[in-house]
């Protein structure tokens, strides 16, 4: 993706959009993620619930091939996006969850959580719409 949205609603059910273009374009949770916090906290008042938070990764690229580059910065974004389809490769062939990300093993809560069949996560669109 070249452009990553967000989209928070809050408890009194007004909402808003705002997003940015990466510096590259991207196929990396990481950086979607990293893009959407940057959004989140520049935008949103602590001082308030949120209701719903949805992420959309926009402005998509379906190439199938890529220039290469020398800039180390792409070349990083290259190496990870390598990594991401290596563990989606796995988690495809011996279940969903085979390889988890460190970070969610810190906490026993984020380990039981199934992204899969949870009805609270919805991939792909927004619950009730």
């Amino acid at each position: 993706c070249k452009t990553v949205q967000l989209h928070i609603r809050n408890k009194d059910l007004s909402s808003f959009v705002r997003q940015q273009k990466l510096s590259y374009p991207c196929r990396t949770s990481e950086a979607i993620y990293t893009s959407a916090l940057e959004l989140f906290r520049k935008n949103h008042s602590f001082s308030e619930p949120v209701r719903t938070l949805s992420v959309c990764a926009a402005d998509l690229d379906y190439r199938e091939t890529e220039q290469m580059s020398f800039d180390e910065e792409i070349s990083v974004i290259q190496r990870r996006e390598s990594l991401e389809t290596a563990f989606d490769d796995i988690n495809r062939k011996y279940g969903q969850g085979t390889v988890k990300r460190g970070l969610l093993m810190v906490s026993p809560e984020l380990c039981r959580i199934d992204l899969r069949n949870d009805p609270q996560i919805m991939p792909g669109r927004m619950k009730g719409t």
